[in-house]
């Protein structure tokens, strides 16, 4: 108990990203349930006439979730890398894209579509939203309150494609969540692909700027 209470403290000093004390993480080769008479999904079976998937994930680099009955065939299949239950909803997200994905079923099969805002902001209650169409010339510019930690999620709405981007400096991206990340300085934050900034990865700037009271 007393290692639970030091961890949590450090937690908090740190300020890592906390995502809704509703999530339940999916890892791989977990089994997942779908109730179709109240249209929810579980980590355990909860109804009379559940479809019992288990989660796989794909080898390689461009890993994603392919979902598998009990007989082994396949149920379906998504563009992410990581997928969890919250509020008896599957999310998938898909870090390539910056983008979030709900899992439904209209009676004969699964699919995915995108997930509104609304539900973005409340997996992650403690994230301010930042749109990649809100960037101007690749830059946009945030404030926060000074020596506070700042949590930020990019949400792409836009075509671009992000696969193999990441952060400068690194430490400001923690999780599985590529799209989410943290600061308690003021600064440059740049998300880019490895190639460097060109006309197909362009590169991505975040000014975190220090707001002071009047």
């Amino acid at each position: 108990m007393k290692r639970f209470f030091i961890c949590c403290g450090l937690m908090l000093l740190l300020g890592l990203p906390v995502f809704s004390h509703e999530i339940i993480p999916l890892p791989a080769e977990s089994s997942v349930v779908y109730c179709p008479s109240d249209n929810t999904w579980a980590a355990a079976p909860v109804c009379g006439d559940d479809i019992i998937l288990t989660r796989k994930v794909s080898s390689g680099t461009g890993s994603y979730s392919q979902y598998l009955f009990s007989d082994g065939k396949e149920a379906f299949t998504t563009g992410s890398n990581y997928d969890f239950i919250f509020q008896g909803r599957l999310i998938a997200v898909h870090n390539a894209e910056l983008k979030f994905f709900e899992v439904v079923y209209n009676g004969e099969y699964f699919s995915e579509k995108p997930l509104d805002y609304e539900t973005i902001q409340k997996i992650f209650p403690d994230a301010r939203i930042l749109k990649i169409s809100q960037f101007k010339d690749n830059k946009l510019t945030v404030k926060k309150p000074v020596f506070k930690h700042e949590k930020y999620l990019l949400v792409n709405d836009t075509d671009q494609y992000f696969y193999k981007y990441s952060y400068k400096p690194e430490k400001v991206h923690r999780g599985n969540v590529a799209g989410l990340f943290e600061t308690s300085k003021s600064g440059k934050i740049t998300f880019s692909h490895f190639n460097k900034d060109s006309e197909a990865f362009p590169e991505f700037v975040i000014l975190v700027k220090n707001k002071f009271r009047k």
